[in-house]
């Protein structure tokens, strides 16, 4: 578990997810980044496949930025009241397990500044890997990449 918590302080951090499995995939994962008053950026440039991935991001009068791995499969909540919680993913991204899987991105959103959503990679394989990213700010923006 990794945990980042401070009061009116930025935080900005990679955060490189690393299991030791025999074949390198695999492990679940906790990370946690609160702040207030100032944002919180938190991005995980590289994840084993068949990883599970829990993050909450929160801060307040600030904005909340989290970039998720490619590899994440999970259900994710952006909590905006005030802003604006905005979901950006790419298209046509590769399947990290190279077994021509796509990615499919589903959302809703409503209109007090919350989005509820799902990541899967389709057809789904043997296992279910499911992850969570729970992302919070009060009156400003909160945005999920990926």
């Amino acid at each position: 578990m990794v945990v980042a918590h401070t009061c009116c302080r930025i935080i900005k951090s990679p955060v490189t997810l690393l299991v030791e499995s025999q074949d390198g995939s695999g492990g679940t994962f906790r990370v946690s980044a609160e702040s207030s008053n100032e944002d919180v950026a938190v991005s995980f440039p590289s994840a084993p496949l068949h990883s599970i991935l829990h993050v909450d991001a929160s801060t307040s009068n600030a904005p909340v930025n989290v970039s998720l791995h490619m590899t994440f499969e999970g259900e994710f909540s952006l909590y905006a009241p005030g802003g604006r919680p905005m979901v950006r993913y790419g298209q046509g991204i590769p399947d990290p397990a190279g077994a021509k899987r796509r990615r499919d991105v589903y959302f809703d959103r409503d209109r007090m500044g919350v989005v509820f959503g799902k990541v899967l990679w389709e057809p789904r394989q043997k296992r279910n890997y499911v992850g969570s990213a729970n992302l919070r700010s009060l009156n400003t923006d909160v945005f999920l990449d990926r």
